[in-house]
């Protein structure tokens, strides 16, 4: 959807009874021992004999036979065992220890929905109420969220408090995640227009914030990624879970969160850091060849960018479990699509068939499968991001 302004165990060592005597096997001695013999206590009570009498089976152990050491007293006890429902660091992830697993939903639900069709304005679009509509369908009958715990804003509702203005917006993303406790799931949902501004807080590589644009956009103005943030992120508390759906153009990084997963599963470096790995080396090896001014010029040019992804990491992560899908990269475009006869945006109806297909799925199996759904009709490639690193081979949780 182009923007208003351009509109483009370990293996258990337990105890094993021997075989038998030790090698060489025993034989019993012809008579009985020095001192004289005594038979061994008879047969239990109501025992019949066989015919000839009892004899002693064959191969008992010497009298002064002492089996190997049992266990330790007490029964072997196993080593912990791993997390419940397994834990398997991702591949990629640094080594910095062990990563929580993510928390289940035993807790209240709620859901902000919001689809923005801009009906007679310049960039109207078509399918982003009905994204609402079928998200809260989904929402009700596959995972159990109430209606009444619902809040709609969509641009053809006559109740002027559901009316997606910036205003309401704001008020309703406050809703949203007031008094979340941990266990609570939250689920929040955009269609309509993204766009981008210049960055005003400094955080940005590329120098702008990504926005969403209410339908009083042009008298009252859009709202930027860093007021999201600050609005629905930094205020939630450890093990709350807050999954959120972006069906807009610049989306990204719309909540600004500071870990974005590959489709293998790994934390992927902001592109400004992959280029100055490579010019790190390249003033490397100018400085062997005595070169000191290009080592020089990088540090200048990049000591920002380093400092700027400490400093994000820092400012932006969350020990809530806030999960996000995009439909596109930043600087990409978002479609307004039409598919099985109906208008719709190309990442909500993606999200749904990907859903319907398969709920036991992980989340990278979430993030691939979406994109393979996208694939062969759109350009734009969702993203995934997190508020703090997560095993991407995880169940999907909501």
């Amino acid at each position: 959807m182009p923007s208003p302004s351009s509109y483009t165990l370990p293996p258990t060592v337990g105890y094993a009874t021997p075989s038998g005597p030790p090698s060489g096997g025993h034989i019993p001695p012809s008579g009985p021992p020095s001192g004289g013999y005594s038979p061994p206590p008879g047969p239990p009570s109501g025992y019949t004999s066989p015919s000839g009498g009892y004899t002693p089976p064959p191969g008992l152990p010497p009298n002064d036979y002492t089996p190997p050491p049992g266990p330790p007293s007490g029964g072997y006890t196993p080593p912990p065992g791993p997390p419940s429902g397994g834990y398997a660091p991702p591949q990629g992830l640094p080594s910095s220890g062990y990563i929580p697993p993510l928390q289940k939903n035993v807790g209240h639900k709620k859901a902000l929905l919001i689809g923005i069709n801009y009906f007679s304005q310049q960039a109207e679009l078509k399918g982003c109420i009905n994204d609402v509509a079928n998200l809260k369908k989904f929402l009700i009958e596959v995972y159990g969220f109430q209606e009444s715990n619902m809040v709609i804003l969509t641009d053809d509702q006559k109740d002027p408090t559901r009316i997606p203005t910036k205003t309401n917006i704001l008020a309703a993303m406050k809703w949203l995640v007031q008094d979340a406790q941990p266990g609570d799931s939250l689920f929040f949902h955009y269609s309509g227009h993204g766009s981008q501004e210049k960055d005003s807080s400094g955080d940005e590589y590329d120098g702008n914030d990504e926005t969403i644009v209410p339908v009083d956009y042009s008298q009252n103005g859009q709202i930027t990624d860093d007021v999201m943030h600050e609005t629905m992120v930094k205020p939630l508390q450890a093990g709350v879970k807050f999954f959120s759906i972006f069906d807009s153009c610049h989306s990204g990084s719309a909540l600004d969160l500071p870990y974005t997963y590959s489709t293998r599963g790994m934390i992927k470096a902001p592109k400004e850091l992959v280029d100055s790995k490579k010019e790190l080396m390249s003033a490397g090896m100018a400085l062997l060849s005595g070169n000191k001014k290009q080592l020089m010029s990088f540090v200048k040019q990049k000591a920002p960018t380093i400092m700027k992804t400490g400093k994000n990491l820092m400012s932006k992560s969350s020990k809530a479990d806030v999960i996000m899908l995009s439909g596109c990269k930043d600087e990409q475009t978002s479609a307004d699509a039409y598919e099985e006869g109906r208008s719709t945006g190309a990442m909500s109806f993606a999200f749904i068939k990907t859903m319907s297909a398969n709920r036991n799925i992980t989340y990278q199996q979430l993030l691939n499968n979406i994109r393979d759904v996208l694939a062969s009709k759109y350009t734009q490639k969702p993203q995934l991001s997190t508020s703090h690193p997560i095993n991407m081979n995880s169940p999907f949780i909501m």
